[in-house]
């Protein structure tokens, strides 16, 4: 697994020199820096007195002549740790090439320590007393919340993707790239999976959520195929079952599905399809959205409209009215010698009936199908003669006119 590298508080020049090409690195497979391995085995203690002349001019010995000099001052900066951290942004810019190198690297190695001190307190500090700067922790508490449960998640994701989380905080355009990185390095190591038969790790796929739960961050339909692949793996599954995390997972996903995805009807399905195996309510945008939108494909049609079912309240009787208009097919099957045809118009008939209180069998739904996940399944809502259909519908329309508010 990738170790985090980052920290939430740097520019977003100083994540992009600094901190994407290990990222990326470790994407292709390579060795992470002997930098970021560093940092974790130094001392964890910052000098107290620090000059800005000395360190100036320990900046400047990085691009001595002499090898052992420059060793020197990069050990010595290591040491010195966040005091030095201005000193190495402005020489991420230095016109000396040897002392861009080496700052970067001492730099990667300084924030690496800084954030693994900043962990640890924010771990110690479970009721929140103390204000913490580590990326995203404004917006996840928020989102999310701030109790002990929900610093736990926070502290799991921070070290599973810190990079990640920093890149989002500071940088939005980077992170979905960094994110779609990220995912694709992560699928293809599912692909070939350790003797332990470890798979994505919770901390990792609810920083994916998370991050692309923020409108500001670009999220390609590569990205976003990972993203749902992941959300329905035996980690997520598992901690759904937790009374503690379930509530949590819930928050992150339904900021996932709630994006506007109204140019792209694939990812509003496949969001949709989320939101009906979690039972998220955050499905019913996208849901009102898909059966608003004209021209929708009948087969994801037909998901919206048990998504309003399940999902929904009486107030959305109104939108799934006009469907009863609608002829087009979805489903056929063969019961009894019989041809069974399920049309739009069935599917939103019977989840009219559920939104109001009714029984399906009242309406002809004699071999109607419960679906624990979609509500129902979809073909056993069909009807083999059309005056069956038109009865049921005639039906709805004397109960919908008996209503004392049209419905």
């Amino acid at each position: 697994m990738m170790r985090a590298t980052g920290c939430g508080f740097f520019s977003p020049v100083v994540w992009l020199l600094a901190v994407l090409p290990l990222v990326m690195a470790a994407a292709e497979g390579r060795p992470e820096s002997e930098a970021a391995h560093a940092a974790i085995s130094q001392s964890q203690v910052y000098p107290d007195q620090v000059s800005p002349a000395q360190v100036d001019r320990l900046v400047r010995q990085l691009g001595h002549s002499s090898f052992v000099e420059r060793q020197k001052a990069s050990r010595e900066l290591k040491q010195i740790g966040i005091p030095a951290k201005a000193a190495l942004e402005a020489a991420l810019a230095h016109p000396d090439a040897e002392v861009r190198f080496r700052a970067r690297r001492i730099l990667v190695s300084v924030l690496e320590l800084d954030f693994q001190v900043k962990l640890e307190a924010f771990l110690a500090d479970p009721d929140g007393r103390s204000d913490t700067d580590l990326a995203g922790w404004p917006r996840y508490r928020a989102l999310v919340g701030g109790d002990p449960a929900a610093r736990r998640l926070f502290a799991e994701m921070q070290r599973a993707e810190h990079d990640l989380l920093a890149a989002a905080a500071t940088a939005p355009l980077m992170a979905g790239e960094l994110l779609e990185a990220r995912c694709h390095q992560l699928q293809q190591q599912a692909q070939f999976p350790n003797p332990a038969g470890e798979q994505v790790a919770l901390g990792s796929i609810a920083s994916f959520l998370f991050v692309a739960g923020q409108e500001d961050v670009p999220i390609t339909q590569q990205a976003g195929a990972f993203l749902n692949s992941f959300s329905h793996q035996q980690a997520i599954q598992q901690a759904m079952s937790e009374v503690e995390r379930a509530g949590l997972l819930k928050k992150l996903l339904g900021a996932w599905v709630r994006r506007d995805f109204r140019n792209d009807p694939m990812a509003s399905y496949q969001n949709l399809m989320l939101a009906l195996r979690y039972g998220l309510k955050d499905g019913i945008e996208p849901a009102l959205d898909m059966v608003q939108a004209p021209g929708t494909p009948p087969q994801m049609l037909q998901y919206a409209v048990l998504a309003l079912g399940k999902l929904g309240s009486r107030e959305h009787v109104a939108d799934l009215e006009p469907l009863l208009q609608n002829e087009t097919v979805c489903a056929n099957q063969e019961v009894d010698d019989q041809e069974v045809q399920t049309q739009v118009r069935d599917v939103a008939l019977a989840a009219l009936v559920r939104l109001t209180g009714q029984q399906a069998r009242e309406y002809g739904f004699l071999r109607a199908q419960d679906n624990a996940m979609i509500l129902f399944n979809t073909p056993s809502f069909g009807f083999a003669d059309p005056s069956q259909r038109e009865a049921a519908l005639k039906k709805w329309r004397d109960w919908s006119q008996a209503q004392p508010d049209g419905r």
